[in-house]
Order: structure tokens, then sequence, then C-alpha cells
């Protein structure tokens, strides 16, 4: 088997939602990954049998849990930054975010099982293999991998399938699905912040780009959720993408990824992603959004956070500044992907992003 299996984000599948993936895909596997994909439909329907119990152990408490605290959600481009503002937040000791291990395996972990975590564990990178920044099963986790494997239909589960069509890219922004699926997939995500507040009751951080298309649908969960927008240079965020998708389709993917329209997928993504945000931005009340540049961040994240702070009326960030200080000198050494880009390339980046450059005062590399 050419790809370590422990690696794979989608372990902690639940069976309804893989055999729906591989229905939607035409069971279209590579020979040479038959063996990871047999693995991982043993696991899933192990995953079955392990929430049934969970459910008899756990659902009466769960049932009476109360979100005290509204999400602060992180929205923004892929390879914006979404992550390492999530590190910062997640440094205040009143919020608390989902981890690696969390967001792979939300059907158990509020049932601590050990040897389910050191097994997989074991053969986790230590890095994330697009970017070298630090991973591991307590590492900030992004929530479109938990209700992915929670059974609700993703688009990230075309990092498995990444041939032939796109599957799932309704479950982008919601909007097209019938009620009764809008619905299961509300469900999913307050069973999710549900069971975080029955391990850690806090303020809960979630982040993933896919959010971005959902402010309308997350209101309607969380109507008074807080919401964070980072922005970045879009002539970096347009090779780190197309990097970040190639990287997690070799690395994740049940066939040898062709990825032939994966650019005019990026260029596609983005406009839709802005025209989206602009067009329900404005149903989040005052006071309650959010926008900074990733580059400003990472040039003076105290002061950035604390403009986040004041602008969300969180409070208390005097308490946090020590926490960033020391963040920030723990990771002062790590180093962001370089791209070389042709003159074209930037050409066309311009050409076809002009509009969302302009906004936010970028300007070519």
């Amino acid at each position: 088997m050419a790809k370590g299996i422990g690696a794979s984000p989608f372990l902690g599948i639940h069976l309804s939602g893989w055999l729906d993936a591989l229905r939607r895909s035409g069971y279209r596997v590579d020979r040479q990954y038959v063996p990871h994909a047999a693995v991982i439909t043993v696991l899933a329907a192990h995953n079955v049998f392990l929430r049934s119990l969970v459910d008899v152990r756990f659902g009466r408490a769960l049932r009476q849990v109360r979100i005290e605290h509204p999400p602060i959600f992180i929205i923004g481009h892929w390879r914006s930054g979404t992550t390492y503002l999530h590190e910062l937040l997640g440094l205040d000791p009143r919020h608390t975010y989902p981890t690696v291990y969390e967001c792979t395996s939300p059907n158990i972990f509020v049932w601590e099982i050990p040897r389910i975590k050191a097994l997989f564990g074991r053969s986790l990178p230590t890095k994330r293999p697009f970017d070298n920044m630090r991973w591991g099963f307590d590492a900030h986790g992004e929530d479109e991998f938990a209700l992915c494997n929670m059974g609700v239909p993703s688009p990230y589960i075309n990092m498995a399938f990444p041939n032939g069509a796109l599957l799932y890219r309704e479950y982008l922004d919601l909007e097209s699905l019938s009620d009764e699926e809008r619905e299961a997939w509300k469900r999913a995500l307050r069973t999710f912040v549900t069971q975080l507040t029955f391990i850690r009751p806090k303020r809960i951080v979630l982040k993933s780009p896919t959010h971005t298309f959902r402010i309308r649908t997350l209101l309607e969960v969380f109507p008074d959720a807080l919401f964070v927008h980072v922005v970045r240079n879009p002539y970096e965020v347009f090779p780190s993408t197309v990097h970040l998708w190639r990287t997690c389709c070799q690395s994740y993917g049940l066939q040898e990824p062709r990825l032939g329209s994966l650019e005019k997928c990026v260029y596609s993504t983005f406009l839709d992603m802005f025209a989206k945000l602009d067009e329900t931005r404005p149903l989040v009340a005052p006071g309650r959004f959010h926008e900074l540049r990733y580059e400003d961040l990472c040039a003076d994240p105290v002061s950035v956070m604390a403009g986040l702070y004041d602008a969300l009326s969180l409070g208390g960030f005097d308490r946090v500044v020590p926490e960033i200080e020391r963040h920030v000198a723990a990771t002062g050494d790590y180093q962001r992907n370089r791209y070389a880009m042709r003159p074209e390339l930037v050409e066309e980046i311009g050409r076809r992003w002009g509009p969302i450059i302009e906004r936010y005062g970028y300007s070519p590399p």
C-alpha cells in the first residue's frame, strides 16, 4: 500500500456517509488502494457499533447539555491563515476548540478509548503534509472533517475520490438542498458542538473555509454566533491552494489524482465564496463580524488580536497577551511555503480576481 493509512482523515467516518460517497463516486478505487478502502470500510462499520454504545452510555447526559456561549466561526478562503488565527484564539483559557482527533473521530470521542487514539495517533505525521505546520491528534482541527465523518455529505470527501465529477458541491452553501437535507446538516453541527461542550464547557472556536459560504445557515443554528473573516494576498492564496489540494489528493486519495481542472476550480470557487460572503455578511448583527488581514496578524499579532477582542467585545484580553507572546516566540522559526510564479500566472490571477485584490489593497508579488 503506497500510503500510510493512519494519516487518512476518514478513518472515523460513519458507514452511511462512506457508502454514499463510494456509490456517488461509482466505486472507482484504483487497484493499489483497494486494501486501503477496505480498511476504511471495516472501520466505518465499527464506528457504527461504537456510536451505538456512545448513545447508550452518554445519550441522556448529552441531551441535557446547554450551549451557553455562542461559537466563534473563523472563516476565509483556504490558505488565508485561518489555522494560525484558530491557534491564537485557542490560547484564551475561556475558549476551546476541536482537536484533530475529535474531528477524525466525532462519533466516539466523548467516550475516551485510549487504544483507538493510540492506534491511529502513532502513524499520524507530526507535520501537516502541505505546509509543515505542527500536526497531531491534539492539534487544532477543522470541523468540516468532523461533519464529513459523522456521515454528512461534504465536498472534502473529494480528497479520497479526486477524479470524475465533483461530489457534494451543493454542500458548500447548503442553499439548494431540500429542507430535510439542510435540517440534517444543522442537527449534525449542533450535535458536534454539544459533544465538545459536554467535554469542555467553554466558548468553542470553530474554523473552516467552507463556513464562509454558510453564514445564513450558521445563523439559523446559532443566531448569536461571532464571525472573524481572514483575508490574505490572493497572489499567495492561489498557488498555495493549488498545492493544498494536490497534496491532499495525493496523500489521502483512493485514485491516482489527475486534477486537470484544479486551477479552474480554484479560480471559480474563490469568486463564488466572496460573492456568497458579500450576500450574507449583512445578516450578521453589528459587533458580531470582524475582518482582518493575515499579513497584519503575522506582523503584529498582539495589536491585531487586541482589535479583534475589542470589535467582538470579548473582553479580558490583558490575560491573553502573555500566552500570545509565548506562542509567537515558540513558533517564530516557522517558514511559510514560497512559490515561484510565472509572469503569465500573475497576470491571470490579477485578471480573474482583480476586484477582490483591489478591495483589500493587495498588489502582485
